[in-house]
């Protein structure tokens, strides 16, 4: 029997060396007489640990024989469990340490380092700028206050507006915007700080009126007009610029529809802009221009170097020198239409042959039969003028004072535009453009029919969606230089440039333009067609090209005009434009 329990004691004994070997732990046995402790080591992890953490004991006992690997657990600076769990009672360093049940002189002990446990006691929030408008943006900053490692971070939130996780504040309307920082801090996220901002309505922006262009020879009335942008209000008020603003109607934030009515503009063209003020006056957008391209009178013409502009009621005369014109008298003359005669110099404004002192030297005796008027020109002392209305080409002598007879004949359905030349000898070419039907060239010859020739690709009259929005259809001709007998007809509305012979027997070139063209000019030293076009929304200035009157060939002009060519001239080496003054730019 006794040797049983030896043979049962030593595999219990194996069993027990087998363990320890291995780790051990704190399992359980008494030790044995023949068994011995050999050493206790202990770790602890983790090895630094907040006040607010626990750190895992572990106690590896070696020893030989069936020794018992159980401990028991003691602590400095925090207390323990039997499973070695340590709790710190303070910053600083704790102890646990483990000693072997089967002999207590032996021992190990490890140490933990600890700190104090972060704690967020409060957050401060900023916002820059504090007052903003609907169409800005504010910055909150925030600054967290607390002990130990705690962390600065934060989860931002708004109220009336958004926020990014930046703190970077969209308000969502007037009023109050709040930006909210809570703590990101396990065990503080109610923790919080927050700012106001102040949120004012932003002032109103334009960005467009359509159409960009709108083409009509009687300015009376403009419908419809829809002017886009942002932050408008039902009580906003709508300027004009350059018209009469008949009505104005709010839709959204974003459109309001109006009327105009140009009377005061009538036979003009140019860019009109509209603005929007708050019903206090201010703030104010800015102006967003739609290109007017009413046809009729041409404002500027030259002679010799002598130059002619109507504006206001008043003819100003300039001469050109050099880049620039320089002021040479001025006489009231009502009409805005201008036209200079070859032969005796006498200066046509509207009915009124003027000599250069403003002496009214010839004039119809018909009365009201100018009151149609649509465009005019003159040359070997003959003044003549289409009239749409009545299908009239009215005509009369400068000369011949002021009771001239007025002669009359149609010319095709609704003669628009004309222009005269001489090639020398007595002579008058009359060139014509009618626009109803089918948009037709005319040549007169002393004003007498001689022939005409359809234009082909140019929409007529009665083809536009909506009455009013007609179109302009100016002509010019060459007299001298290479280009010597090329009429030229642009149809603004086709962006068509049409180039035909003298005789008006056949289109020659019919050269498609891009962008906007209002108006030509001729540039009979270098045989060119110069080209304006209207830049209008964007920028509400003049551009040009120029384009070979033989060829066909369309080369850009690098210089720009800061108005709208209501009158358009070449003459050396530059180009002459006329709205609100004479602009001079070099031609190239």
């Amino acid at each position: 029997m006794a040797r049983t329990r030896v043979v049962a004691f030593t595999a219990v004994c194996l069993l027990s060396v087998f363990v320890a070997s291995c780790g051990g732990g704190s399992s359980s046995g008494g030790g044995g007489s023949n068994s011995t402790i050999a050493s206790v080591n202990v770790t602890a992890s983790p090895a630094s640990i907040t006040t607010a953490q626990t750190a895992t004991c572990i106690a590896t006992v070696a020893g030989t024989g069936a020794y018992s690997s159980n401990v028991t657990w003691t602590a400095t600076n925090g207390t323990i469990t039997s499973s070695g769990v340590l709790t710190p009672s303070g910053v600083g360093t704790a102890t646990c340490t483990a000693t072997s049940t089967q002999d207590s002189t032996k021992s190990a002990s490890a140490s933990v380092t600890v700190t104090a446990a972060p704690t967020v006691t409060s957050i401060s929030v900023v916002a820059s700028p504090t007052s903003i408008t609907t169409a800005q943006t504010a910055t909150c900053t925030a600054t967290v206050i607390g002990t130990g490692a705690y962390s600065t971070s934060v989860t931002w939130t708004a109220v009336n507006g958004t926020i990014t996780s930046t703190g970077v504040l969209t308000p969502s309307g007037v009023g109050t915007s709040t930006c909210v920082a809570n703590s990101a801090q396990s065990g503080y996220t109610n923790v919080s700080g927050s700012a106001s901002v102040t949120v004012t309505l932003a002032p109103p922006t334009t960005t467009a009126i359509t159409p960009a262009t709108e083409y009509t020879d009687d300015p009376s009335l403009f419908g419809n007009l829809v002017l886009t942008g942002t932050n408008f209000t039902s009580t906003d008020v709508i300027h004009v610029t350059g018209c009469g603003l008949m009505s104005a109607g709010y839709q959204s934030s974003t459109q309001i529809v109006f009327t105009l009515s140009c009377l005061g503009s009538l036979y003009t063209s140019g860019y009109i802009g509209a603005y929007v003020c708050r019903s206090s006056g201010s703030p104010c957008s800015n102006t967003s221009y739609f290109a007017s391209l009413s046809y009729g009178y041409k404002s500027l013409a030259q002679n010799n170097g002598e130059f002619y502009w109507t504006h206001g009621g008043t003819l100003y005369k300039y001469k050109a020198s050099g880049n620039s014109l320089v002021a040479d008298g001025s006489f009231t003359a009502s009409s805005p239409g201008v036209s200079v005669d070859n032969t005796t110099g006498y200066i046509v404004v509207g009915s009124i042959a003027y000599d250069s002192n403003g002496v009214a030297k010839g004039q119809p005796a018909a009365s009201g039969a100018t009151d149609d008027w649509s465009d005019l020109s003159v040359k070997n002392a003959v003044a003549c003028a289409t009239r749409p209305s009545t299908n009239y080409l009215s005509c009369f002598a400068v000369n011949q004072g002021t009771n001239a007879p007025l002669t009359s004949q149609t010319v095709g359905s609704e003669p628009i535009s004309i222009v005269m030349a001489n090639f020398g000898g007595s002579t008058r070419y009359d060139y014509v453009v009618s626009r109803g039907g089918t948009p037709t060239l005319w040549l007169l010859l002393n004003e007498s029919m001689s022939s005409s020739v359809q234009l082909t690709g140019v929409t007529p009259v009665n083809s536009y969606p909506t009455v009013g929005s007609l179109g302009g259809w100016p002509i010019v001709v060459f007299e001298s230089g290479p280009a010597n007998g090329t009429v030229a007809v642009l149809s603004v509305a086709d962006s068509l440039l049409l180039l035909l012979d003298k005789g008006a027997t056949k289109v020659v070139q019919s050269v498609k333009l891009t962008g906007t063209p209002v108006s030509i000019a001729k540039d009979e030293t270098n045989g060119n067609v110069i080209v304006a076009y209207a830049n209008a929304p964007a920028t509400a200035t003049t551009s040009f090209s120029a384009v070979n009157a033989t060829t066909g060939v369309v080369a850009s002009r690098t210089s720009t005009s800061g108005q709208y060519p209501k009158g358009l001239l070449v003459y050396g080496n530059y180009i002459y434009t006329a709205q609100t003054t004479v602009d001079v730019q070099p031609n190239q």
